[in-house]
C-alpha cells in the first residue's frame, strides 16, 4: 500500500515538472518576440535621412528624434518584468527546482522502502529457517528413535525395575531406574537427543541435574552434572555438550564418578539401553 501511493505521488510530480518547463519555455518565447518587434522599430526609424531635410525641419526632426528616443525609452521601461515573462520563467524555474526536489525524495524514499522490505523478507526467510531448525531438532522422539551415549565409559549399575541390584555405597540391593556409566571428573556430557531442557535442579542422590524433553511423552534425566552450558527452555541437538562430570554424591562415593542417566516415558522410567546406540 505504501509503495503504490509512493509511485502515485511519484507520477504527480512528474507531471507538474512536465507542465511548469513548459510554461518557462513559453515565457521565455514571448519575451523574445517582444525583443524583435522593438528591434524592427528601431530599424525603421533608422531609415529617416536627415541630410534631404530643410534646416527647420531638420531641427524639428532632431527634436521629434530625441522625443522618439525618449519615447522608446519609456516604452522599453514600461516592459515590466511580467510583461516580459521573466516572473513566469523565474517562478517557473523556482517552481520546476522544488519539483526535482520533491521527485528526488520520492525515489529516494522509494528505494529505502524497497531496501526495508527486502530486509524484512531476509529476516523473515532467517526465521523460517530458524524455524525450520527448530522443527528439525525438535521434541519428536518416539520408540523406534535412537540416542546416543551421554558418555563414554562403563556401565556401573544397569537398569534394572524387575528386580534388584546390590548399591555397593549403600550396602544394600534395590531397584534401579537409571543407568549409572562410568566417567571421569571433568569429562564433558553430552546430549543423547534432540530436546528442550524442561529443567535444571539439585537433588540429593543425583546432585546438580537437567530434565530434557524429547516429545511424545518421553523425558530424558542427566545426574552429577557440574557447569551446565545450557539452561531452560533452550532447544538442544543429540550430542550438544551440556555440562561436566562432577564429583560423586555421597550415594555413590564407592561407585566412583559418574553420569546418572535415566529416560521415562508418560512418567514411567524404561530401559534406556533399548535406545542407546
Amino acid at each position: 500500500m505504501m509503495r503504490r501511493k509512493l509511485t502515485e505521488k511519484l507520477k504527480s510530480k512528474v507531471t507538474i515538472v512536465g507542465a511548469v518547463a513548459f510554461m518557462a519555455v513559453a515565457a521565455a518565447v514571448v519575451g523574445t518576440n517582444i525583443l524583435s518587434m522593438d528591434n524592427r522599430k528601431e530599424d525603421n526609424t533608422n531609415l529617416i535621412d536627415l541630410n534631404e531635410l530643410p534646416d527647420s525641419a531638420s531641427n524639428t526632426t532632431e527634436e521629434a528624434k530625441v522625443n522618439t528616443v525618449a519615447g522608446e525609452n519609456i516604452e522599453a521601461n514600461n516592459y515590466s518584468a511580467e510583461e516580459f515573462g521573466m516572473d513566469n520563467v523565474m517562478d517557473a524555474t523556482d517552481e520546476y527546482q522544488e519539483a526535482s526536489t520533491d521527485t528526488d525524495e520520492l525515489i529516494k524514499a522509494e528505494i529505502e522502502l524497497k531496501d526495508d522490505e527486502k530486509q524484512e523478507d531476509n529476516q523473515t526467510n532467517e526465521n523460517e529457517v530458524k524455524e525450520t531448525t527448530a522443527d528439525a531438532t525438535a521434541v519428536n522422539f518416539k520408540s523406534d528413535s535412537k540416542m546416543t551415549w551421554p558418555v563414554a565409559g562403563n556401565v556401573l549399575l544397569n537398569y534394572s525395575m524387575d528386580s534388584t541390584i546390590y548399591f555397593a555405597t549403600l550396602n544394600q540391593y534395590k531397584y534401579n531406574s537409571a543407568l549409572i556409566i562410568q566417567g571421569d571428573v571433568n569429562s564433558k556430557v553430552a546430549s543423547a537427543a534432540n530436546g528442550i531442557v524442561e529443567e535444571i535442579y539439585t537433588d540429593e542422590e543425583t546432585g546438580i541435574s537437567m530434565k530434557e524433553d524429547l516429545g511424545n511423552g518421553y523425558k530424558a534425566i542427566y545426574g552429577q552434572l557440574k557447569e551446565l552450558t545450557v539452561k531452560k527452555g533452550d532447544t538442544i541437538e543429540k550430542g550438544t555438550i551440556i555440562g561436566y562430570i562432577s564429583e560423586p554424591t555421597k550415594y555413590y562415593s564407592i561407585e566412583g564418578s559418574n553420569v546418572y542417566f535415566k529416560v521415562i516415558k508418560d512418567d514411567t522410567p524404561i530401559n534406556p539401553l533399548n535406545f542407546l546406540e
